[in-house]
């Protein structure tokens, strides 16, 4: 599925996508800046919202999955789909989570097929079956940037800005201001919506 996607990301006819999507995360990720502790789910909801997108642009069907432990539903035109998980990380090193495992079971494993992007080096496929490196923590289960790197070539595609956050963290908004604007919007606030 992943040499599919990858294929069509690397068709000169989906450069115009390709630019978009490296475009929105450049602005996702310096307007909501995720060393802002409460950004970081929306902005992982946003990756996988803007994710699809792309996906769906260059040709292939995307839908967001409601499950626990994966996010999105990926097919071929007329072909095979499955499910994924995706995860980013805008700094291009340390470990990424692919489970928090507070609460859950000693035997909690990661099994899902991942799409990684990564800050300054790209998207990456990788799944429990291709001997990445993954480490138990005491809340979560992860594995090192370093060893998604080291997948095999047909399994990345580095030809895409995956931007890394800015230093900055002031300059973060918080997305909570643009679910009440929404939201007083909504309910046509006349007094509200000037005091936000």
């Amino acid at each position: 599925m992943f040499l599919n996607l990858k294929t069509q990301l690397e068709n000169p006819k989906n450069a115009k996508a390709v630019k978009e999507f490296e475009n929105a995360l450049t602005k996702l990720i310096t307007d909501y800046n995720t060393t802002v502790y409460a950004n970081r789910f929306i902005v992982g909801d946003a990756v996988e919202i803007l994710l699809c997108a792309l996906i769906r642009a260059v040709g292939m069907k995307c839908e967001i999955s409601n499950q626990e432990r994966t996010d999105l539903y990926i097919q071929i035109p007329n072909g095979p789909g499955g499910m994924f998980s995706v995860k980013s990380n805008f700094t291009g090193s340390g470990a990424i989570r692919l489970i928090n495992v507070m609460g859950s079971s000693e035997e909690t494993t990661w099994s899902e097929p991942t799409i990684f992007l990564i800050a300054g080096k790209g998207i990456y496929y990788a799944d429990p079956y291709m001997s990445v490196s993954v480490k138990r923590t005491g809340d979560a289960i992860t594995v090192n940037i370093k060893d998604i790197g080291k997948v095999k070539d047909e399994f990345k595609f580095t030809n895409i800005r995956i931007p890394e956050k800015p230093d900055n963290p002031r300059s973060a908004m918080s997305p909570a201001y643009d679910v009440v604007k929404s939201i007083l919007g909504s309910i046509k606030s006349k007094k509200l919506i000037r005091n936000v």
